[in-house]
């Protein structure tokens, strides 16, 4: 029998061609999955962007610190006149204990009574050391003053600078919500100068040492 090999290279061919076929979609797949996407591509730039500045130096603009404005000792002066109510921080362990309280504010100097109870009288016994802080602040004020008063409590133990407080106190009560609510955070059941000047009250001054006093830019 003859074998026509002209034949024969005709099949061989056509059988190679073939596999070369079936071949290709699973090499483009194979080589699709190598390639990155849009993404990725994307995500390298930005990272080589951010290699690039970190090399250089070039830091992330950042905005300036806006600092508020001094108050003047006049200020401070007009601010601790008009209001009524503070803020003091006593130490305490592990954080500060804070209370809302009044003051009388009386030639320059800053006066507290207390009902000589309490926490806060151990603490202020325990160190003197305080931190008052004054503001206007209230929703209807667009702009605001505050004033950070640190020193120490004192004792007040002369009778008339006792009693110019307790007045001063006593004088003020509408302007503190009325008699009874101010006798009422002091400790007693009316407001009168015996009660404000002896046991169980207690009147301290505060020998400020630094202050801070900051308002609104407005």
């Amino acid at each position: 029998m003859m074998v026509d090999w002209k034949y024969v290279a005709i099949a061989i061919t056509v059988i190679i061609f073939g596999c070369m076929i079936a071949l290709v979609p699973t090499l483009a797949l194979e080589n699709e999955a190598d390639w990155p996407n849009d993404r990725t591509l994307q995500d390298n730039e930005n990272t080589l962007a951010g290699d690039r500045r970190i090399s250089s130096g070039m830091q992330p603009a950042q905005q300036d610190i806006v600092k508020l404005p001094a108050m003047t000792a006049s200020d401070v002066d007009q601010l601790l006149v008009s209001q009524r109510l503070c803020r003091m921080a006593l130490n305490d362990d592990p954080q500060p204990y804070i209370i809302a309280l009044d003051y009388m504010y009386l030639d320059g100097k800053v006066y507290f009574h207390f009902a000589d109870y309490g926490r806060k009288m151990d603490l202020i016994r325990s160190n003197p050391s305080v931190s008052v802080e004054v503001d206007n602040l209230c929703e209807d004020t667009p702009d605001f003053d505050t004033v950070l008063l640190m020193g120490k409590l004192e004792l007040v133990t002369d009778s008339e600078e006792q009693e110019r407080v307790a007045k001063a106190l006593i004088n003020s009560a509408d302007e503190r919500g009325g008699e009874r609510n101010v006798a009422a955070r002091h400790g007693l059941e009316s407001l009168d100068i015996s009660g404000l000047t002896t046991r169980p009250s207690a009147i301290y001054r505060l020998n400020v040492s630094d202050y801070v006093a900051l308002r609104s830019p407005g």
